[in-house]
């Protein structure tokens, strides 16, 4: 976070904890914020492909139950 401070010096930034303080409505105060996190974020991985994994595995199963080699009881 890059902290700039204007006219009104009383602003202060946190940048450990993420806090802004300083006397509301005595200028026109601008925070800006910049992401430089980079990479790619698989959001919402598990719910999209999770629903057909498990189907397979189940279907999976389910045939392995049924065409299995069978064991001899005897």
């Amino acid at each position: 976070i890059n902290q700039s401070e204007g006219a009104n010096t009383g602003d202060t930034i946190n940048t450990n904890t993420f806090t802004v303080s300083g006397k509301a409505g005595t200028t026109n105060d601008v925070f800006t914020f910049t992401n430089t996190r980079s990479g790619n974020v698989p959001t919402a991985f598990f719910t999209t492909y999770g629903p057909y994994v498990a189907g397979l595995a189940l279907l999976g199963g389910l045939g392995y139950a049924m065409f299995g080699k069978k064991k001899k009881n005897g």
